[in-house]
């Protein structure tokens, strides 16, 4: 079992990092008020699967890539940034237009996955405090220290 106070601290930085808005809280909120909660929540949808793949990609070990290549954390900054803002100019040469209603949800679902696979805060939050509570965790219930 995990000790209480290690998981009353992750539930605290939780807030406090989800409370901050970046770029997964930005494009909800755009999504939102624009075209309906709908639509945000399908925005949402995506992101959360993307974070549960970077929980999963942590858990098997993968920010070590990150911690022993930062320039594999900066290209991925980079790749999200440019997908933001080919996002926004897509946005702004579509304006006035509709897509079709049939594509909408799955276009939406595509677009919170990549930016949420893409977002360097939560890469940032699953590999530095997730993998350290996880591993501070199994040392305090196994007893190889």
């Amino acid at each position: 079992m995990m000790n209480i106070s290690l998981y009353l601290g992750f539930i605290a930085a939780t807030f406090v990092l989800l409370a901050i808005p970046g770029p997964n809280v930005m494009m909800i909120l755009a999504k939102s008020t624009r075209e309906g909660t709908s639509t945000g929540l399908i925005v949402m949808a995506g992101m959360t699967i993307a974070q549960a793949i970077q929980i999963l990609a942590v858990v098997l070990g993968l920010s070590w890539v990150v911690h022993t290549y930062p320039d594999a954390f900066e290209i991925i900054q980079l790749g999200g940034a440019a997908y933001l803002i080919f996002l926004g100019i897509s946005s702004w040469l579509r304006a006035g237009r509709h897509d079709k209603i049939e594509s909408r949800g799955r276009k939406h679902l595509k677009v919170g996955f990549f930016v949420g696979l893409s977002n360097p805060k939560s890469l940032l939050f699953m590999a530095a405090f997730f993998r350290s509570s996880l591993i501070r965790h199994i040392r305090q219930t196994h007893s190889w220290r």
